[in-house]
């Protein structure tokens, strides 16, 4: 049996994309990865829910800003793809103890994504202004995607 040529082109784009560890084409990855900008919910520990914006770019950055105007607190780190639909992030950013001292938060995640929506779960670690440990708490977040467009610099 003798193959068209774009059944050939299709099996040597396969085969290609297999090697190179690319078989999700491009129209799906936007549906498969976090990039884009994100409404979400973050728990840490026992403390009142917090509404957080999220903003993942292509180029591994990760941002995540809490509060609006001049009582804005916003993070900065980095997100990676564990799997087709799994991916990990770490933010780092200040804020102040509830007596105004200031502090760092270093949050870890691993999330899980379907489609425009995730979850995840990790730890929140608080330091002191001189990097003291001052202890780390479970943490948990939920998120919507609200755009798509690369947030190339999100902060």
């Amino acid at each position: 049996m003798q193959m068209s040529y774009s059944q050939r082109i299709m099996g040597v784009t396969a085969a290609l994309a297999a090697v190179l560890g690319t078989a999700i084409p491009a129209s799906a990855a936007a549906d498969t990865t976090p990039v884009g900008t994100w409404d979400g919910i973050v728990t840490v520990a026992d403390a009142p829910a917090q509404h957080a914006t999220l903003s993942f770019a292509a180029s591994g950055k990760a941002c995540v800003t809490f509060g609006s105007g001049e009582s804005a607190s916003t993070g900065v780190g980095t997100w990676s793809a564990t799997d087709a639909d799994h991916f990990s992030f770490e933010v780092v950013r200040g804020a102040l103890d509830p007596a105004g001292n200031p502090i760092t938060v270093k949050a870890s995640q691993q999330a899980g994504q379907e489609s425009d929506n995730f979850t995840s779960s990790g730890v929140s670690e608080i330091f002191a202004s001189d990097g003291t440990p001052l202890g780390s708490w479970p943490s948990k977040a939920s998120a919507t995607r609200t755009s798509a467009s690369d947030p190339a610099d999100c902060v």
